[in-house]
């Protein structure tokens, strides 16, 4: 039988089976065995030579192994690096990521464009993404430069993006170009007694069907389009124009035609206009809602007679409770330089249940009684003719608006419109809210829009943050847009600043942010970013006591250092805990074969 050593003997005791050595030894044939299944598996990506050094066990601890491929050194434990796709390097699977994603991408793009586009286009530039523009030749318009377009919008944008700005044009205009026989049809439908159809055609210059009507009274109108008509009572612009103005005016212009005019709304309202409250009796063939809008405040009663009665009856209540007319909000508006609309139909409070109570008795006796509308009309008072300040300036003629797209980041310009339905062709929306100056928006789908007569390439104004509050950094004496690019630019800079605490600051929760004092900035954007940076004063402040500290770990058998970010990190590495290293720091001690120091 076998002898063992004492050195054996007292080796298993213990309970190592191992002797130093063979574990070495153990540890070499293990590790190579790991390299040569990484290298059969990764190729000549990564570098080994200090995952080698390290090496310990499969498991644990994690080793430094260097990326060929993005020069770039990281931690995995061997086990991981062999089991992960990408062997723990962040960069690669990053760029695994994005690869296979721009290849599924594009095969949708290019099954898209091949049923949809490919008998008119030819794509002439790489495919870099679904937002990034892809630049196309037009195989119809031949003369025409190839152009930039985002194959995301003309996927999904209105009208499937054309890819050509004059095919743009073109698919504009057949999209209002209306089938004129059904348009006939349906005017015809639709027309007033005295109302016929002169002509209806389609005018090339702002690519819309106009209607032309002919009125037996006022003649040929000027032409306008289906919206127009539609909207229209009338149909005819003057016969509208005889419909406004005060009740006897309109009295009159229903008894001379020999109609009754449209059912409307008489109501005895609440209304408020200049802080004052009054009683209000109104006539509108709109809704009562509609017509008084925030003004009205409550409706006590409301009936739907037709026009010409309902001016009658307002009129007779102007006769009967004349005494109790309340003229507050007329002479306050006088004094304001400022008319509210319908002061004159104006009473206290006490006179809401009369009034209620005579236009009941009223439409009860309508059917009934046989009303003299002329003699009405000779009895019919006529508002106060207070004077009113007119300051109309006319208007130019409201045709298609040129605009301009262009990228946000490099002004450059990418597209040229002659009107906003052919940005919209192109799948681009709500150009008209961008080009305004009331929305607070800048940009379509990513594109910067302005109108082409107020477009200076040499003076383009900086894209504002909506809702953003400039703030100022005191010691930095640098101003920043908003907190958010405060808090950018300062993590830039190596500085640990949060926009919350900024606003916290701004708010008086708490004296300073990151370490620097803020404050709110009264520069405009362009200020902002014209700024000079050498007045920028370098400032660190001090840092926090909680501060992540970094730390070097020196080993005990070949006295190699490895620096960490963190107390944390540097525990994590050899498997122990944050409060070890700190102990080990403050008695000069070490832990698990490392001395350890503050970097």
């Amino acid at each position: 039988m076998t002898q063992h050593s004492d050195t054996a003997k007292r080796r298993y005791k213990s309970g190592s089976r191992y002797s130093p050595d063979a574990m070495e030894k153990k540890r070499r044939r293990n590790c190579e065995r790991w390299v040569e299944k990484s290298i059969k598996k990764y190729g000549s990506i990564f570098n080994y030579d200090q995952a080698i050094k390290e090496y310990k066990t499969q498991k644990n601890p994690k080793v430094s192994i260097f990326c060929n491929e993005h020069t770039h050194e990281f931690l995995v434990s061997p086990d991981n690096h062999v089991q992960l796709k990408y062997g723990g390097c962040k960069y690669c699977e990053a760029e695994a990521v994005t690869t296979a994603s721009l290849k599924k991408e594009k095969e949708k793009f290019f099954v898209w464009f091949d049923e949809n586009r490919a008998n008119n286009l030819e794509i002439v530039s790489e495919f870099f993404g679904m937002t990034q523009p892809l630049l196309f030749k037009c195989k119809i318009h031949t003369q025409q430069e190839p152009e930039k377009f985002l194959p995301t919008r003309m996927m999904h944008g209105p009208g499937y993006g054309w890819g050509c700005s004059v095919c743009a044009q073109e698919a504009a205009r057949e999209r209002n170009r209306l089938n004129l026989e059904q348009l006939r049809e349906e005017i015809e439908r639709n027309l007033p007694a005295g109302i016929t159809i002169h002509k209806i055609e389609f005018d090339e210059i702002v690519a819309a069907t106009r209607i032309t009507l002919d009125c037996e009274t006022h003649g040929i109108q000027k032409p306008i389009g289906k919206a127009q008509f539609i909207s229209s009572r009338e149909k005819c612009a003057t016969c509208s124009r005889e419909r406004l103005g005060y009740a006897d005016a309109k009295l009159r212009n229903l008894i001379e035609s020999g109609e009754k005019g449209y059912p409307c709304s008489l109501g005895v309202m609440e209304i408020e206009a200049f802080g004052i409250r009054a009683l209000k009796v109104g006539v509108t063939t709109r809704t009562l809602e509609q017509r008084y809008r925030e003004s009205l405040i409550k409706i006590f009663y409301e009936v739907r007679p037709f026009e010409i009665d309902a001016y009658v009856l307002e009129n007779r209540i102007k006769i009967k409770f004349y005494e109790d007319k309340d003229e507050r909000i007329l002479k306050k508006g006088m004094g304001l330089g400022e008319r509210w609309t319908g002061d004159t139909e104006l009473y206290y409070f006490k006179s809401r249940e009369p009034i209620i109570k005579y236009v009941k008795q009223f439409i009860a006796e309508l059917s009934d009684s046989k009303i003299d509308y002329r003699a009405e009309l000779d009895s019919f008072i006529i508002p106060t003719p207070f004077p009113r300040k007119s300051e109309f300036e006319a208007g130019e003629f409201q045709g298609p608006v040129p605009v301009i797209g262009i990228d946000p980041e490099t002004n450059e310009i990418l597209y040229r419109c002659s009107s906003i339905a052919e940005a919209h062709a192109m799948g681009f929306s709500n150009i008209s809210m961008v080009i305004s100056e009331n929305y607070g928006r800048t940009q379509s789908k990513g594109v910067r829009w302005f109108k082409a007569d107020d477009f200076d390439a040499n003076n383009i104004p900086p894209i504002e943050i909506p809702n953003a509050k400039a703030v100022y950094c005191v010691e930095r004496n640098q101003h920043f847009r908003s907190t958010v690019e405060a808090e950018e630019k300062m993590r830039e800079l190596g500085f640990a600043v949060n926009s919350s605490k900024i606003s916290a600051v701004l708010n008086g929760r708490r004296p300073t942010a990151g370490g620097f004092r803020w404050k709110s900035s009264n520069l405009s954007t362009s200020e902002i970013l014209d700024q000079n940076p050498e007045l920028f004063i370098e400032y660190a402040p001090a840092p926090n006591s909680n501060a992540p500290k970094k730390v070097i770990l020196i080993s005990v058998a070949d006295k190699t250092e490895k620096i960490f970010e963190s107390k944390a990190d540097a525990a994590k590495f050899i498997g122990s805990t944050s409060s070890n290293i700190s102990r080990a720091i403050k008695k000069n001690g070490s832990v698990k074969g490392f001395k350890v120091k503050l970097a």
